[in-house]
């Protein structure tokens, strides 16, 4: 995906990501403003040093949309988007529903994934939220692509077949049945979901209602801190987020195969 302003790079900091804008040659870390000299020609690979730290320039990925932008929700972790999409099947081309915008990280992680000739319908009841993220979103990549809708996932009624669905929502046994007609054969829906009963309650509606339930887990990250002769596990590590389930549409049709 290309970025949509040629003048915005990132900077990252081992404890925290900068945009740059080269047309006015000011760096935003953690709220603070930094100017770089006017004559500066600034390319991916530089380093540059506030405070006494030095940071990288690099391009955008998905990875650094939360560190690099304002929310107003709780964003999907790197791990878990990853291990969702990865687990979806979608790529480039791929037509992609989802419901729960949030701020926005797991639909540009989407967009960046079903590339240019892919399709994103985002469903989310909050104007708010769609209009946030896409301001967002657009300072990074194109996203023509893209279409969110303000309304109900419950309700949310089209003509369109998809490829995978991925739920960020409170409820998505409520959408159990109503999907279906949503999905090609074969397709995947992916939910995540922060506690216990919510997917208790998902994994079991989603498998009554015709679903092939193929795995529920929850992606755990360590850090390591590597010095020399002292590596070691970091002491602080994130041990939950949400727990993903990933499911896959019957066609309807089941065949027998003996041994050979």
């Amino acid at each position: 995906m290309s970025n949509m302003s040629g003048d915005l790079k990132i900077v990252l900091f081992s404890d925290a990501t900068g945009i740059l804008d080269d047309a006015s040659m000011t760096l935003k870390v953690k709220g603070e403003t930094y100017r770089l000299s006017a004559n500066a020609s600034i390319s991916h690979g530089d380093c540059v040093r506030i405070n006494g730290k030095e940071g990288i320039v690099t391009g955008f990925n998905p990875s650094l949309y939360s560190q690099a932008v304002s929310k107003t929700t709780q964003t999907i972790k790197p791990a878990d988007f990853s291990y969702m999409i990865a687990l979806s099947g979608i790529g480039a081309g791929s037509a992609v529903l989802e419901s729960g915008v949030g701020s926005g990280q797991l639909t540009v992680a989407l967009l960046w994934t079903i590339g240019k000739n892919g399709k994103l319908v985002s469903v989310d009841t909050s104007e708010k939220n769609i209009e946030f993220s896409r301001k967002n979103i657009e300072k990074f990549i194109t996203a023509e692509n893209w279409f969110p809708v303000v309304a109900d996932i419950r309700s949310y009624s089209t003509n369109e077949l998809f490829d995978s669905i991925f739920l960020d929502i409170p409820d998505p046994w409520n959408c159990a049945g109503s999907l279906r007609r949503l999905m090609k054969p074969g397709s995947t829906l992916v939910t995540y979901s922060p506690n216990y009963n919510q997917t208790e309650k998902t994994v079991l509606a989603m498998e009554s209602n015709g679903y092939y339930h193929l795995e529920t887990c929850e992606i755990m990250k360590r850090d390591l801190l590597v010095r020399e002769g002292k590596t070691r596990p970091s002491s602080e590590m994130l041990s939950h987020t949400a727990f993903l389930s990933i499911f896959h549409n019957k066609s309807g049709f089941s065949f027998t195969a003996g041994r050979i």
